[in-house]
This record gives C-alpha cells, sequence and structure tokens, in this order.
C-alpha cells in the first residue's frame, strides 16, 4: 500500500493492487495477465477482464488470475461475480494475496449490508459476514490498516443495525414512528476501497509457482 493510500482515510477503496505472474518463457497466460494489467491500470476494466479471461483459460487454478479478474468485475460494477473471484482466489497459499481477497469479500458484503439496511435481518447477516472477513484479512496480515478501520466500521454499523432494530419494535404500534437507517448508510462514505488502479505489480523473479503471489509497490 503506498502512504498517499494510507492517508486517504475516506476515501472509497478495495485491496485493487494487481498480481503479476513472473515470465516462465511464451506462456501465453503470463503474457495476457500482463497485458489485462495495463489494460486495467489505465482504466480499460472491461478489456482487462477480457485479457484475464484468456489467462485464465490457460491456467484455469490459479489464484492470482483469479484476483485479477475480482478486481476488473469490481470496477465493471459486478460485485456478485466478482465476489465469486475473490472467494476463488482463497485457493491460494499465500497469505498476503489470501488477506487481499478476504478483505475485498468483506467490503463487498459491507457494501451489502448497506444496501439492505431496511432489511433488518439480512442487514445484520451481511454485516457479520463483513466482521468475519475483515478479521480473517486481520489474521492474515495483521499489519494491515484498511482492514482494522473497516472491521471497526462494521462493527459500529452492526450495532447500530441492532439498536435500530430494537428501536422499531419498541415502537411498531405507533404510525407516527418511522424508522430509518441513514445514520448507518451514512457510514458508505467511510469504508476503505484500496486501490483503483494507480498502482503497479512487478513479477516477483524468485518464485515460479505460477505467480502465486501479489506483488505491491
Amino acid at each position: 500500500m503506498t502512504g498517499a493510500g494510507v492517508g486517504q482515510v475516506r476515501r472509497r477503496r478495495w485491496a485493487g493492487v494487481l498480481a503479476l505472474l513472473p515470465i516462465l518463457g511464451a506462456d501465453q497466460a503470463e503474457i495476457a495477465v500482463r497485458e489485462g494489467n495495463t489494460l486495467y491500470q489505465s482504466g480499460q476494466y472491461e478489456a482487462a477482464l477480457r485479457r484475464y479471461e484468456a489467462a485464465a483459460a490457460e491456467l484455469p487454478d490459479s489464484s492470482v488470475i483469479e484476483f485479477n479478474r475480482g478486481n476488473a468485475l469490481f470496477k465493471s460494477r459486478d460485485q456478485e461475480q466478482a465476489l465469486d473471484r475473490y472467494l476463488a482466489a482463497l485457493a491460494t497459499d499465500e497469505p498476503a494475496l489470501a488477506s487481499r481477497a478476504k478483505y475485498n469479500i468483506g467490503v463487498i458484503k459491507y457494501r451489502q449490508a448497506l444496501a439492505a439496511a431496511q432489511r433488518y435481518e439480512d442487514a445484520l447477516a451481511l454485516a457479520q459476514a463483513a466482521i468475519g472477513y475483515f478479521r480473517d484479512s486481520l489474521r492474515l496480515d495483521g499489519g494491515y490498516a484498511d482492514a482494522r478501520y473497516n472491521l471497526e466500521l462494521a462493527y459500529r454499523f452492526h450495532h447500530r443495525l441492532e439498536q435500530d432494530q430494537l428501536h422499531a419494535q419498541r415502537n411498531a404500534a405507533s404510525p407516527e414512528e418511522k424508522t430509518s437507517l441513514r445514520r448507518g448508510q451514512a457510514l458508505s462514505d467511510k469504508i476503505r476501497n484500496e486501490g483503483s488502479g494507480q498502482r503497479d505489480a512487478r513479477a516477483d523473479q524468485d518464485r515460479r509457482p505460477h505467480g502465486q503471489r501479489a506483488n505491491e509497490v
């Protein structure tokens, strides 16, 4: 994470650092990932996704490629499919990549909780899921400041949901009482969705297991 990224505490961010496969010769998957990363960094997310999908056809078990597909889908506003790709990326044995994937899953669950705010039970379940993924991300990378920040935010939102639900139940008999979760929804402006395609990734020249490692600058 760049220093500038840490300082922007009110900006929506998610762990969008691109993963890069090390060159193992003229392998089509590695070339496709590099081309996809270049397109992603220039804001051409749909084109980047097509290159990542071409790479996935060559290396279907690569967590790095799944993570990058998730990033491109997220930026293309397809959170449901992005969630599937991040879940697939959890097959990695690299703690750093798993931490970022879990963090991204937590961000999506939190956003889903905010969207479901008027349905208390759904919102509570999604907020609890977000808490779980942020905690898992921190277990894998205890120094991940964004995960710690968003974990606290999710705890606060979960608590507020519980309080608003109780308030609504107590006042259900009063037709004038209208319970709103606008206060909880305001927290959506604070969640950290790290990365916006502004970072590069370097090839890990010391590792050769199909690039199963995300490298950050």
